[in-house]
């Protein structure tokens, strides 16, 4: 692949670095809109959960499933939004923007493209009625990649790499990666009792 496939620029311009997407798209507020929208939905979510599962809520399957909804469908696919379609956004909210302006983030664009495969399972699990079982996967799929990044802000952490984020952040998604998993856990054990 070239490198000129990677950019995205006007051809008719003399200039390599004018970019054909408005400049409305680099403001911060739009990826913001959307990381508050997912915090939101997955504290609605995890209270839902948690009331199922510590209040022993008798049709707990009805808790489950719209906690599924809103913690790995919701998030899910909030995320893809602000990764995937607002990437100059989400660049400049999280300052990992490229040198070159002219670049695509392809790394956002991905990592929005796997947060909507585990969204999109979430809700189709859920509308389907796939059940309990592939509802704990899609949790549990959500878990596995959290703990992933997690494990790699910290070594970002601990290199003291530009792109690395504070003591604050990381307990925050551990605390988030602890949840998913907890709740994932629960509903594997639950799904085996079905």
């Amino acid at each position: 692949m070239s490198t000129e496939a990677t950019r995205l620029v006007d051809p008719s311009s003399s200039s390599s670095s004018k970019e054909l997407l408005p400049a409305w798209m680099n403001d911060k507020k739009y990826s913001a809109t959307c990381h508050k929208a997912a915090m939101f939905s997955s504290m609605v979510g995890f209270f839902l959960a948690l009331h199922a599962l510590i209040g022993g809520v008798k049709d707990h399957m009805t808790s489950m499933s719209a906690a599924t909804l809103l913690v790995v469908g919701g998030v899910g696919i909030l995320s893809f939004v602000r990764h995937s379609i607002f990437f100059r956004s989400d660049e400049a909210r999280i300052g990992w923007k490229a040198e070159d302006p002219s670049f695509i983030n392809f790394f956002l664009i991905e990592a929005g493209m796997a947060n909507n495969a585990w969204g999109v399972l979430g809700v189709l699990s859920v509308v389907c009625n796939w059940g309990l079982a592939v509802q704990a996967a899609s949790w549990l799929i959500y878990a596995m990649y959290m703990l992933q990044v997690w494990v790699m802000l910290l070594i970002l952490h601990i290199t003291n790499h530009p792109g690395g984020r504070g003591v604050k952040s990381l307990s925050q998604a551990a605390s988030f990666v602890s949840m998913l998993l907890i709740v994932a856990i629960w509903m594997m054990i639950e799904a085996n009792k079905e």
